[in-house]
């Protein structure tokens, strides 16, 4: 299926690039094989593209929901918000502006903003389990556990195959001394993402912490596989160390 998708985005920018090639200039052009390169990963060709369709069509408020997606990819969270935010000046009805606004919102820390941001998407897309969980990110770094909580399980109500929403329910019981639950939510979690390293690794901490320590030693080796496969060796180094540790016991 991925690869059915890579294809498909493959042939779409050879076509988009061909119509530019000979000439045919539309905004949808420029657009839509930005949509192509950032879905290939060429995030970088991706924001030439939608800066080229906004040149051409500067009011187009998916073009510039795309484009903040693209900034926010690469950690450009101030360009993001610039961008989602000209998409609400253009269309307060936006509601994916207003989404991921929230979340860039919430990686600057800017938690009231984001918690603004949120209720203004749920009011729109009152469905929309994304705009609860991220939502609860913000509810969270404000310090309202029960109502991040809440959040996460309005989320999961719409969307009960959510691995993020488990992990990060997960991570709020864990804060709250309510380790079954926690560890119920890391199950969880890892049954929809069996590649889901943190989700071993806290899973990993509470075993330690009741002195499951063979359990922990499993949770950790898993953590430490995933983060090197993914390249995020900082993780991978941790769970060394707690493997280190517990080995030594």
């Amino acid at each position: 299926m991925i690869f059915q998708q890579q294809q498909d985005q493959v042939a779409a920018l050879k076509d988009f690039s061909k119509a530019i090639d000979l000439g045919y200039e539309s905004g949808s052009v420029y657009y839509y094989r930005g949509n192509a390169r950032f879905f290939l990963g060429d995030t970088a060709g991706a924001i030439e593209d939608y800066q080229g369709a906004l040149r051409l069509e500067p009011n187009h408020t998916e073009t510039l929901v795309n484009l903040g997606n693209a900034y926010g990819s690469l950690g450009d969270e101030t360009a993001a918000i610039a961008n989602y935010s000209k998409a609400i000046t253009i269309d307060p009805t936006v509601a994916a502006a207003y989404l991921n606004r929230c979340l860039s919102r919430t990686n600057t820390g800017d938690a009231p903003g984001a918690v603004e941001d949120c209720t203004e998407a749920i009011k729109l897309r009152p469905a929309h389990s994304l705009a609860y969980e991220n939502r609860g990110l913000a509810q969270w770094r404000l310090g309202d556990l029960a109502g991040a909580i809440q959040d996460f399980n309005i989320a999961l109500a719409i969307n009960p195959t959510s691995a993020d929403a488990y992990y990060n329910r997960g991570l709020i019981r864990y804060e709250l001394g309510d380790y079954q639950g926690a560890i119920m939510d890391f199950d969880r979690a890892i049954e929809l993402n069996p590649n889901h390293p943190f989700a071993y690794y806290d899973r990993g901490s509470i075993h330690e912490r009741q002195g499951q320590n063979q359990s922990a030693i499993s949770d950790f080796t898993n953590a430490s596989r995933i983060c090197l496969e993914l390249a995020r060796l900082g993780c991978h180094q941790d769970a060394q160390y707690r493997l280190k540790t517990l080995n030594q016991l």
